[in-house]
C-alpha cells in the first residue's frame, strides 16, 4: 500500500499511540502501526472523495428543484389542497393544470382578477 520503502521513526503523543494501537486492533489485517496509518490514510482521502461525490449531487439535486419546484408558501399552499379537495383532484399538479387551463381558456377576466394581475406585475 505504501510507495515509500524502508521505514521512517517518527514521534507522538501517548495518548495518539494509545488510539493508533485501539484502532489497530479493530481492523482486521492490520498488524503494525504503519499499516494503521496507511488505513487512516486511505480512509480519509476515499472519505474526502465521497465529501466532493456528495457535494456535486447535492448541488445537482438542487440545480434540479429550481428547474422543476416552485414555492408557493403555506398559505398558498392549504388555499390549493382546499381547492384540490373540493373539486376531487387526484393530487395538486392535477389542480394546478386546471388552474392553468382555465386561466388560458377564459374568455373574459373578472375585473378583481385583473387588478389582482395588475397590482402582481413587476
Amino acid at each position: 500500500m505504501s510507495s515509500v520503502s524502508g521505514s521512517t521513526q517518527i514521534r507522538i503523543d501517548s495518548g495518539v499511540k494509545l488510539e493508533l494501537e485501539s484502532y489497530r486492533d479493530t481492523v482486521r489485517m492490520v498488524k503494525t502501526h504503519s499499516e494503521a496509518i496507511e488505513k487512516l490514510l486511505s480512509y480519509h482521502k476515499l472519505s474526502e472523495r465521497e465529501k466532493a461525490e456528495n457535494a456535486k449531487t447535492a448541488d445537482a439535486e438542487k440545480k434540479r428543484r429550481g428547474l422543476e419546484d416552485i414555492t408557493l408558501g403555506r398559505d398558498r399552499k392549504e388555499l390549493l389542497i382546499v381547492f384540490k379537495e373540493r373539486y376531487g383532484m387526484p393530487d395538486l399538479n392535477s389542480m394546478l393544470d386546471v388552474m392553468i387551463r382555465h386561466f388560458e381558456k377564459a374568455e373574459a377576466l373578472s375585473m378583481d382578477t385583473v387588478h389582482l394581475l395588475l397590482s402582481l406585475r413587476k
